[in-house]
C-alpha cells in the first residue's frame, strides 16, 4: 500500500480527531502511550465486553471493512489500547492525509447518527449466531426442556391418572429424538420472544409458548408434512 504524503485536503464534518475524543472517557489526560493526533477516528468501536455484541460486531466489520476498501494510507488500520476498566478497547483510526478513507468514514459518521445500523442483513445473522450460543451455553436449552417436560405432564393429566401421567410423560420426553424434538419446537416458538440484553441477545424461557413442543411430541407426524396438529 502507499502512503499519502501530502497535505491533507479533506476535512471532515463529523468525525473527531483522536486527540480530543478518546472513547474510554471523552480525555486522554491519563494516556501514556504514542501521539495519535494526526488521526481521526472512525465512527465505530469496540472493547472487551461488546465485542461480541451483534450491533457492535455489524458496525465494526461493516464500517472499517468499506474504510479499509478505499485507504490509501499504511497507518490507517485497527488500534488496541489496554484501559484498566474495560481491559482494552480497539479504535479505527484514519490518518488525515488518507483523503477517500476520510471521507467513506464521514458519511459513515453522519449515517449511523440518524440510524444506528450498519447492514440489516448482517446484524440478523449475527443475532442468529448469538441466539444459537446464548441457547446452547447460558442455560436456555436446559429450561426449556424442564418446562416442556412439564407441560407435557400437564397435558396427560388431563386424560389420564396422575402416576399414569407420569410414566407416559418420561416415556415421551426421554425417548430417542425427543430433545431434537424438543430444540425444534423452540426456533419455530421463540422466533418473537428474543430482545437486545444490552450485551448480546436473550430470551425468556417463560415466554415461549410450549404448545408446539407438545404437539410435536404428543403428535408426531411425517417430517416432510408442512402442517403440525396443535393440541
Amino acid at each position: 500500500m502507499v502512503s499519502t504524503v501530502s497535505a491533507a485536503t479533506y476535512r471532515p464534518e463529523h468525525l473527531d480527531r483522536w486527540n480530543t475524543k478518546d472513547p474510554a472517557f471523552g480525555s486522554t489526560n491519563n494516556y501514556a502511550g504514542a501521539d495519535m493526533s494526526a488521526f481521526y477516528v472512525a465512527p465505530v468501536g469496540r472493547n472487551r465486553d461488546n465485542e461480541k455484541e451483534p450491533r457492535t460486531a455489524c458496525n465494526w466489520q461493516t464500517v472499517t471493512a468499506e474504510i479499509e476498501a478505499v485507504s490509501q494510507h499504511d497507518e490507517t488500520e485497527a488500534h488496541c489500547f489496554g484501559h484498566w476498566a474495560c481491559g482494552w478497547y480497539e479504535l479505527f483510526l484514519i490518518h488525515e492525509n488518507d483523503i477517500e478513507a476520510l471521507k467513506v468514514a464521514d458519511k459513515w459518521a453522519e449515517s449511523l447518527a440518524d440510524y444506528p445500523i450498519a447492514n440489516e442483513d448482517l446484524l440478523s445473522e449475527l443475532e442468529i449466531e448469538d441466539q444459537c450460543t446464548t441457547y446452547a451455553n447460558c442455560g436456555i436449552r436446559q429450561q426449556w426442556h424442564e418446562r416442556v417436560c412439564v407441560a407435557v405432564f400437564d397435558r396427560l393429566e388431563m386424560d389420564y391418572d396422575v402416576e399414569t401421567a407420569e410414566e407416559m410423560a418420561a416415556d415421551i420426553t426421554e425417548r430417542e429424538g425427543a430433545e431434537e424434538i424438543m430444540d425444534q419446537a423452540f426456533w419455530e416458538s421463540s422466533c418473537d420472544e428474543w430482545y437486545d440484553c444490552g450485551d448480546g441477545q436473550w430470551c425468556r424461557v417463560d415466554d415461549v409458548s410450549t404448545v408446539l413442543a407438545v404437539s410435536m411430541l404428543l403428535f408426531p407426524v411425517d417430517p416432510d408434512q408442512q402442517t403440525l396438529p396443535i393440541a
